[in-house]
């Protein structure tokens, strides 16, 4: 999904297998993500306190 995401909009460079943190409630994902809406998609980066 996120292959075909980055191809149709141009953003090939997002596309990576992101790095894994282990938590008390489990693994998390690093890293950027793509959202898609209908005919739009946006890079989404989330920042939080460490």
């Amino acid at each position: 999904m996120a292959t075909h995401a980055a191809a149709t909009w141009g953003l090939p460079d997002f596309v990576f297998v992101p790095a894994l943190a282990q938590k008390v409630s489990g693994r998390r994902e690093l890293g950027d993500r793509i959202l898609i809406a209908g005919r739009r998609a946006a890079v989404v980066q989330v920042k939080s306190p460490a």
